[in-house]
This record gives C-alpha cells, sequence and structure tokens, in this order.
C-alpha cells in the first residue's frame, strides 16, 4: 500500500469560496459611493445586499478552512439563497439566471443542514448520493450567463463570467463532496481495476489488484507456516522427535 500527502477537499473549498468572496467585495465599488448614491433608497438597498452576499461566501470560506462540520456552513449558505431571493423580490424580478443560482445555494444549505445535523438522519444516505445538485445548479447558471453574453457579442465579459463560475463550481461542489465524505471519498478504479479512496484531510491510498494480490499471498504463505511449526511441535510433544531436530527444523521453516 502506497501513500501520499494530499490537501483536504474542504481546504481547496474555503480557498474558492474566499477567493469568490474577495472578487464580490471589489465589485461593491465602494469607493465610487458619494452623498448623492446615499441619498438614493434602491442603491443603499443594493449595497445592503451586496454586503450580505459578501458574508455569506466569509461564512463558508471559514467554515471549511476550519473544519467545521456545524451550522455555520448551512447558515452560509443560507444567507446566499436569502441574500438571491431578496435580489430577484425587489430588484431583478423574474430573472432566470438569479433563480438558477438561488436553487443552487438553497439545495447546498438544506445538503449542509440535513449532513452536519441530527435532524433527519434518515435522509443522510439519500442526500450524500444526491450532494452534486447544487453544483448542477450553478452550472447551469454560469452556462446560460456566459451564453446570454456570447449572443450579445460580449466576448471578453462572457470569458470572465465562465472563469468565475468555473471557480464557483468548483467551490459548491467540492464543499458538498466534503460535507458528504469528511473521510474520504471511495471511487472505484476501472482503468487499473484497483480501488482508489481519497482520503479529503491526511493521504490518498490506491491498491492496485497486484498488491491486493500479494498481500492475499503473503497472508496465505504465513498461514502454512503456522501449519507446518504446529504440526513439528505435534511431534515434539508425543516423543517422536527431539527438542534438538525441533528447533533445528523451526530454524529452517522460518529462515533463520
Amino acid at each position: 500500500m502506497e501513500e501520499r500527502k494530499s490537501v483536504g477537499l474542504n481546504m481547496i473549498a474555503g480557498i474558492l469560496f474566499a477567493v469568490t468572496a474577495f472578487h464580490s467585495f471589489l465589485n461593491l465599488n465602494l469607493w465610487n459611493i458619494n452623498i448623492y448614491s446615499l441619498l438614493s433608497a434602491f442603491f443603499v438597498r443594493s449595497i445592503i445586499v451586496s454586503f450580505f452576499s459578501v458574508a455569506g461566501f466569509v461564512l463558508v470560506a471559514v467554515s471549511l478552512l476550519t473544519k467545521r462540520r456545524d451550522i455555520l456552513c448551512c447558515a452560509g449558505f443560507g444567507v446566499l439563497a436569502l441574500m438571491r431571493f431578496i435580489t430577484g423580490l425587489f430588484f431583478n424580478g423574474a430573472d432566470f439566471k438569479l433563480f438558477l443560482e438561488f436553487l443552487g445555494y438553497l439545495s447546498a444549505a438544506a445538503v449542509s443542514f440535513v449532513l452536519v445535523t441530527d435532524y433527519l438522519p434518515d435522509f443522510k444516505e439519500i442526500v450524500k448520493r444526491l450532494c452534486f445538485i447544487p453544483a448542477a445548479f450553478i452550472t447551469a447558471r454560469t452556462g446560460v450567463t456566459v451564453l446570454t453574453l456570447v449572443f450579445n457579442f460580449l466576448f471578453f465579459r462572457a470569458v470572465a463570467a465562465l472563469f468565475w463560475g468555473i471557480v464557483e463550481i468548483g467551490a459548491i461542489l467540492l464543499a458538498c463532496a466534503w460535507l458528504a465524505y469528511p473521510d474520504g471519498i471511495p471511487i472505484q478504479n476501472f482503468i487499473f481495476g484497483g480501488t482508489f479512496k481519497y482520503e479529503s484531510d491526511a493521504t490518498q491510498v490506491y491498491e492496485t489488484e497486484e498488491t491486493q494480490q500479494k498481500n492475499a499471498g503473503g497472508d496465505t504463505q504465513s498461514s502454512a507456516v503456522v501449519s507446518e511449526l504446529k504440526e513439528y511441535k505435534k511431534l515434539l510433544d508425543d516423543g517422536i522427535i527431539t527438542q534438538e531436530e525441533f528447533d533445528a527444523k523451526k530454524k529452517q521453516i522460518l529462515g533463520l
């Protein structure tokens, strides 16, 4: 068995969420705020919603980076979902992309709630198998956003949207995967016929069929040695061979 050091899923997801939070904070354009903009109720509400969105990303990032599998992560996803709902209700109206984003973070909040609390234990195994659903919603939103920009010939913005969309998809996918499998994700490797297990916190362990057969062969050989020693011990106890003969045979069997 070979062991290799690896970085946990929670660390990668936490870093991606921290980067997303920083990017969202830069988009606030706080340096452009003036006295006239502060007099606009619409502007103030939008800034408050944006601040809470950044706070939601930060909560999730802190939860992942500190390995806290508790309600903090659920709260972060919940804040993000709530801000998308408020944005659609008061600002953007019926926006399909925003609706997909809302469903993504709402489902992430639901996944984390089921997995980190004991209120719905009967649903834990089902939710583990469906932990990719939040990332699927964010993927759909990213696809719609990019296609819309491309059709409007805004290619540079489309590339930027694709990049940040991939960052967000990776963050939410890895976060939900870590919440579902904190001790590692077992994956059957069909190419080499072995079993790969990703240990999210410590190591990666990979065993090929050849290694497994060697281990099995070693166990069989050890059993044969023990069995042979028992036979000679019985001969010694029955007085058929002497102690010296038994000791010599023992050394020969053990290769001493």
